[in-house]
């Protein structure tokens, strides 16, 4: 992990996660963003995340490492080494900050300044690569796992977990779903070999599929802003579609690297900034659409 001074690009520090702080190596690699909150970077690692010093790189807390890969794979769906690939979600609580957490044991909600761990929310059965970052919102956590292993809805206003509601109509297998106006949307499927890709949206509610639109097995990831979904597909195609629980609407579509002879692989959700959509590809290509007119 490398700290950058902003103007120059000059390393501030730099740390080897796993030789330094006996961090275990996802089996994809580490895939979630780090999160700064006052003077620490929250990160998902190892069992229920660690925390070092924003400004020198130093460990501040930590989790214990997870059992061998051979152990927790035995009890799931997929390859893992029992680090996940979420990024940390903080919500508050009680006057303290937390840190919304995922690894092979289940959803971790941990004290931010010291690790303590305030609950957990257990897998089922663990699809072994959960990437979908929860979805925190009015005291209750959505959670979608991929594997076609579903979603729920947790509360969690009394301090610990409470199942409002789980079902199979949303697995998500690398994309992030977003919350808009009593309404969750989200892809079920992803890029797995002879996967699905559909964008569905679903009752917050009651966790109904309001309705569904098949994205051709190409997978997709998306944001939301005014009202509006901003949906990107692997292939660079990116949609501008009106968040709406009554059908899908799309108001604009375009190709981000039009004639372009390059891999066309778009996994990062789009982010917007000042009128501005930015879209990046697994060869770390950045493409910038102006939005503002």
């Amino acid at each position: 992990m490398t700290c950058l001074k902003a103007k120059s690009g000059k390393v501030q520090w730099e740390k080897v996660l796993v030789s330094e702080f006996n961090v275990v190596k996802p089996y994809y690699g580490f895939s979630g963003s780090p999160v700064i909150e006052g003077g620490l970077v929250i990160l998902t690692a190892n069992t229920s995340g660690i925390a070092l010093n924003k400004k020198t790189g130093e460990m501040v807390w930590e989790s214990a490492p997870p059992p061998p890969s051979s152990e927790i794979q035995a009890k799931s769906a997929g390859f893992t080494k029992g680090t996940d690939f979420a990024t940390p979600v903080l919500y508050d609580y009680e006057g303290k900050q937390y840190a919304v957490l995922s690894s092979y044991k289940g959803i971790h909600a941990v004290d931010v300044e010291t690790g303590v761990v305030l609950w957990l929310y257990e897998w089922d059965f663990y699809s072994g690569d959960h990437a979908a970052d929860p979805l925190v919102f009015d005291n209750k956590v959505f959670i979608t796992q991929s594997s076609g292993l579903g979603c729920v809805l947790l509360d969690i206003a009394g301090g610990m977990p409470r199942v409002l509601w789980e079902n199979k109509n949303m697995s998500s297998d690398i994309s992030s779903p977003v919350l808009f106006d009593g309404y969750i949307y989200g892809c079920e499927g992803g890029p797995n070999v002879g996967s699905i890709s559909i964008l569905r949206c679903l009752d917050v509610e009651t966790g109904e599929i309001m309705w569904e639109e098949d994205m051709e097995r190409v997978p997709i990831s998306l944001t939301s802003a005014d009202g509006k979904l901003i949906i990107l597909k692997a292939d660079g195609t990116l949609s501008i579609v009106e968040a709406n629980p009554e059908s899908y609407q799309e108001i604009s579509s375009g190709n981000v690297l039009e004639g372009e002879e390059t891999l066309r692989r778009f996994w990062t959700p789009p982010v917007l900034c000042n009128g501005k959509i930015y879209c990046r590809n697994w060869l770390g290509d950045l493409v910038c659409i102006d939005v503002s007119k």
